[in-house]
């Protein structure tokens, strides 16, 4: 059962849970009721190929299964989830790959 100072959640997406709580701030919950992430935040998406989308004002960054993010840079703009071996991103206004590891490469 989820404490009670959370406001909002989702369904489980691959063993987690994303739950809002009465701040707005976003986190997950694994199947043992821990949070992932050391930290809230604005927006977290559903995990996907084990990694998830998390945004901190209007930048946004990908955190791992671990609760890691994967880079140590923030992005304007992430497309897809890892389907293949590779994201988009928008990183200071150009656009690049950026792989499971957190390289950026270019397109």
């Amino acid at each position: 059962m989820l404490l009670e100072w959370y406001k909002d959640s989702r369904d489980c997406c691959e063993g987690f849970i994303a739950v809002m709580n009465n701040d707005g701030k976003w986190n997950f919950f694994n199947t043992s009721g821990a949070l992932l992430l050391d930290e809230w935040y604005d927006y977290v998406g559903d995990f996907c190929n084990g990694f998830a989308v998390v945004r901190k004002g209007h930048k946004n960054n990908i955190v791992n299964k671990d609760g890691k993010l994967i880079s140590k840079r923030w992005f304007e703009a992430v497309w897809g989830s890892f389907v293949g071996e590779y994201v988009i991103v928008s990183y200071e206004g150009e656009y690049y790959q950026l792989d499971r590891s957190g390289n950026l490469l270019p397109l």
